[in-house]
């Protein structure tokens, strides 16, 4: 009975080419990516959500709009480590706050093969989502919380991500040189915001490490 979705729609062609189709999935559970860990995945996970996706366009440019909510079974992982920019022990930083240039990174790349994503997600509690900064150390932000953020992937592979995630409990284990471990719990109310380029979020975390 779970993870069943219902699929509406059309596809139309001029003499059997020129394809084109407009779908319309509508569902209370379904699991709508399952991927595994690599060295190169700057995300990836399970993600089971309810809501309505709309599939329209021709075969080479499929436009995919969603609006879902996260459902339990959900484990996502933002793996920060992939993009070689985010390394072993530079998480803590002691910053110089003073007004300078704008951050002028490139945005994230990804191959989107001619698809134009826009995802309105509204996480859930029952939906986990790691932070992972070094997975060989366990360098990793746990949490669970709520949020509505929007995910959107262009045709030309830029990857953006906007919105807010309050965490309403979570872990972290800090590591440095390998040598201290210590595992914090997060207190609820952290927050994780991104304005667009998912490198540059603002991350708000207060964790409390009990002896």
């Amino acid at each position: 009975e779970a993870n069943r979705a219902k699929l509406s729609g059309k596809f139309t062609h001029q003499n059997f080419s020129n394809f084109a189709l407009n779908l319309n999935l509508n569902t209370d559970r379904f699991l709508f990516m399952n991927t595994k860990y690599s060295d190169t995945s700057f995300f990836y996970g399970s993600v089971y959500a309810s809501g309505l996706v709309n599939i329209k366009g021709t075969l080479e440019n499929i436009d995919i709009t969603a609006n879902v909510q996260t459902e339990k079974g959900t484990k996502f992982n933002l793996n920060l480590e992939s993009t070689n920019v985010v390394n072993q022990n530079n998480f803590v930083r002691i910053v110089n706050k003073k007004v300078g240039p704008e951050n002028t990174t490139k945005p994230v790349q990804l191959n989107s093969s001619g698809l134009n994503l826009s995802f309105t997600i509204q996480a859930t509690p029952e939906a986990n989502f790691q932070l992972i900064f070094d997975s060989k150390v366990g360098d990793i932000i746990k949490s669970q919380g709520s949020g509505n953020l929007r995910l959107e992937l262009k045709p030309n592979g830029d990857f953006i991500i906007l919105g807010n995630y309050v965490i309403s409990q979570g872990d972290y284990l800090f590591t440095l040189q390998n040598i201290i471990n210590k595992k914090f719990e997060v207190e609820p109310g952290s927050t994780v915001s991104f304005n667009g380029d998912p490198l540059a979020a603002k991350i708000d975390i207060k964790a409390a490490y009990k002896i």
